[in-house]
Order: C-alpha cells, then structure tokens, then sequence
C-alpha cells in the first residue's frame, strides 16, 4: 500500500476526530508543544497545513529540560530552524531540571512535566491564545490504561487521557505512533530521536518497551485499539453517571452540622448509581478518599441497603458511619491515645489549624495555580490525587517517604539530617492514608505533583505559634 495514501487516511480520520471533539474552532490561538521528535513535528506538521483553512493561530513551543546536553541543543535549533522555514512564531524556554527535582525532593520526570507544562500556559496566557496541543497518540493511550490498571485503577483511572482536558488538547489520540512516523516520511521531516525514551528507567518506560510488546505478540495484536475503547467506553459512563449523580445529589443529600444521606434514596437506585452516589457523597463529607478501598465502600453500601438505626461502620483515617433514623452520616472518632502520643490532627481544607503540641498552626488553601515561590515552611501537591484527608500526626515504626531518587524511611532521614533524639519523635509528619506527604522543614514527597489535569492545589503553610497560643482548632 501506498504510505501516501495510508497518511492520506490517517489524517482523514484524525480531521474527523477533531470535529467530533471540537477540538479546534476557526480564528483560535494554539500553543503546539513540539520537542522534536516525530509525535510532536507531526503534530506542527499537521496543524501548520491546517492553519489557513481552519483559520488557527500556531505557535510552537519547545522546552529545553537542561538533562541531554548538546543533543538538546541541538533538538531546539531543529525546531526553532523548521519554524523559521515555514514562517511560523517559535518560543522556547529552559530550566535544569535535575538540579530543581533535588532541591524540591520530587522525580526528575515530575519536575520536568511541572515545568513544562507551566511554561506552556505561562505562554498561552500571555499570547492570549485558547488551547495547547499536544502530541499524545493511541499507543500512549494504551500504555496509560495499562498503567492505571496496573495500579488498581476504577472507571476513572480508566479513562485515561481525553481529547480535551480544560485547555489541553490532544488531537493525535486516535492515531497510532507508527502512522505519524510515516506522515513524516511522507512530508519529508527527520525528527529528532530522544535516546532516554529507549531505556527503562521508569514504569511507564517498561511499559512502552517490554509489557506492551509482549502482550501485542504474545497475547492480542489488537491490544493497543482494545486498551484505546476502554479507555473511551469509561471516558463515557464516568461522564454519564457523573451527571446523573449531579442531578440526584442534592436531594439525597442534606447539609446542617454535618453531612448526611438519605437511606431511603439511595436503596431507590441501581448499584453503579449507588456506588457513584457514595463516592461523591464520602468525598464531600469528609474531603477526599484516600485510603479508603473497595471493602471500605462496600460496608458502607450494606449499611445502607441493609443497616438499622444505631449501627456504625469503622473507616480509616479516624472516621465512622453511622447510620440513625434513615439517615447515614460521617463524623471524626479517635480512641483514645498512649500519654506519650502527640495527638492526631486533621487538616481544616481550606482553613487554619492549631496545633498546640507541636507548636505551630497551618494554613491550608486551595488554589488554582501553585505559588511562584516556596520555602522550607510551605508545601503544595495536586489536592485532587489525594483520596483521604492530610492528618498530622508524629513518625510511626515503618513510615517512608518518596524522593526522586526512591523511597526513604523517616528514621533514616532523620539521622541524616542530624535531628537531635530528643526532638525526633515530636516532629509534625504530613500524611494522607499511608503516604507521608511533608516532614518539614526537610524533605516534601515526590508524589502527587501537580500536572496538566490539575484542578485545585493543596497549599500548605506552617507558622509557629507564641507561648501564649490558642489551643483549639479554627475552621
């Protein structure tokens, strides 16, 4: 077959998947990510032929991570030299990226995504422009699935990457990567190769290299297009329940000192309903779903189907169910603690809370952008990872915390940093479920940073209290 007329194809089909997306609207501003490789130069490739009869506004965009040396020089000059050659805005930026991830205790991987993607919008703001585009194709589709489904994801993991996330677009998802790397032969492009994408330093790396080959060979040829219908099958019951529970949630639902749901309403409905009803109703009572699994969610549901006035059911993170007179409601319960045992706090989010035995109160805020500037007292994460609250409570046998380098225990950490014995076990520790998320002033984990489906941020900030300081919790 004829690889023209096989690009000819694929780009009908990936015109059409935008148009049944709207993914692009006449007269809009783009910010093309482009790195050079053949993803991202198909990706400008296709959208500066399209540019006049679409009426688009391009520009593209390449970020130098300070990672591969002259070969990443070398990959900015390629771009900034195709852009010039085809009359077409380029802007580039940079940053060492492994130098930061150190200093913010994060992945170099995450840091680079933050930065990246930050650039991006700083960009796309400034310009005035609507979307950023980027490169992401089926066989990245899949490999997410795989990822989240190796991670012990539910619907909404499975949903993966949408074609448009706030002001992400990914016009390429319907295309496999072997087709866009021959729409560059056929246009006479010679990318540019990132040899780090062929070492399996990292899961998703694996995934694309090992896992992914061996099951297309071994297993389903097909896999790749099976994992992508998945991933939109999910994609389409997540936003069709989701918009039954909205319609459904206010009534079920009543707010006065606490939270609490009607056990008559919710037997009315159909298990998926219920379950989605649930979630959304434990989210909101008690301000995330961390740690909470499966078996956490089932007891709750029995409750409701079967349970009597009085029962309760144990949660983790200090939280009980109770159900009382058709009514189920969640409310904070601790036993009671060793005198040697700083008490366990929740965060107030958004809010203040004083904590009198570590001496310090914390501000906690949900933001839209994280801060320009952080120091050692201020922490941030992307507040939509966590499923449980964060809880402040002092190092227990076993706790560990993610660095960019692994994972590191509290102890060890702490010998490290020369932590006198004394003060060691009085110390505030962040967590949320069994994350250790912050132990300040030293170290933040490398989980939960923020990236381009980032909705709302965590931010937190610690503050010493005086002698004289309150002693209860303000909300």
């Amino acid at each position: 077959m004829d690889s023209s007329l096989g690009c000819g194809k694929m780009l009908q089909h990936v015109e059409e998947f935008c148009r049944f997306h709207g993914l692009f609207r006449q007269g809009e501003g783009i910010v093309v990510a482009c790195s050079g490789g053949p993803d991202s130069m198909a990706l400008a490739q296709f959208l500066y032929e399209r540019r006049k009869p679409w009426g688009l506004r391009l520009c593209i965009a390449h970020f130098e991570h300070g990672i591969r040396g002259q070969d990443a020089v070398q990959d900015a000059r390629f771009v900034e030299e195709w852009c010039r050659e085809h009359g077409l805005m380029f802007r580039m930026d940079s940053a060492k990226v492994p130098i930061l991830a150190k200093k913010k205790g994060i992945s170099v991987e995450t840091a680079a995504r933050e930065l990246r993607y930050g650039f991006l919008e700083r960009l796309r703001r400034e310009l005035g422009y609507d979307s950023i585009a980027t490169a992401h194709h089926a066989d990245d589709q899949a490999e997410t699935v795989l990822l989240r489904i190796l991670r012990g994801s539910g619907m909404d993991g499975l949903a993966a990457m949408l074609p448009r996330s706030g002001h992400i677009v990914r016009p390429f998802l319907s295309a496999r990567k072997r087709e866009l790397e021959d729409f560059c032969v056929a246009r006479g492009l010679e990318p540019r190769h990132d040899a780090t994408n062929d070492i399996p330093a990292c899961t998703r790396n694996r995934v694309r290299l090992d896992l992914l080959p061996r099951l297309m060979k071994d297993y389903n040829p097909g896999i790749v297009l099976s994992l992508c219908h998945l991933a939109e099958l999910a994609a389409e019951q997540r936003a069709y329940i989701a918009g039954e529970v909205q319609g459904i949630f206010s009534a079920a639902v009543r707010h006065g000192d606490v939270t609490e749901l009607s056990q008559a309403m919710f037997r009315s409905y159909p298990p998926a309903l219920q379950r989605a009803l649930l979630r959304r109703f434990v989210q909101e009572a008690v301000g995330g779903l961390k740690d909470l699994e499966f078996h956490h969610f089932s007891s709750l549901r029995d409750l409701l189907l079967h349970g009597r006035t009085g029962e309760r059911r144990e949660l983790p993170g200090g939280w009980m169910a109770e159900l009382s007179y058709g009514w189920m409601r969640l409310f904070r319960w601790k036993e009671k603690l060793s005198e040697k045992e700083l008490p366990e706090y929740a965060l107030c989010v958004p809010g203040r809370t004083l904590l009198p035995e570590y001496g310090i109160c914390v501000e906690a805020l949900l933001l839209r952008e994280k801060p320009e500037h952080t120091a050692s007292e201020e922490y941030y994460c992307d507040y939509g990872c966590l499923s449980g609250e964060v809880l402040v409570r002092t190092r227990r046998k076993g706790d560990r915390i993610s660095l960019s380098m692994g994972h590191k225990s509290l102890k060890k950490l702490l010998v490290d940093e020369h932590v006198p014995k004394g003060e060691r076990n009085r110390m505030p520790v962040f967590v949320s479920g069994n994350e250790v998320l912050w132990l300040p002033p030293l170290r933040r984990s490398s989980l939960y940073a923020l990236g381009p489906s980032t909705e709302r941020v965590l931010y937190l900030r610690v503050e010493k209290l005086k002698k004289e300081g309150m002693t209860h919790d303000e909300g």
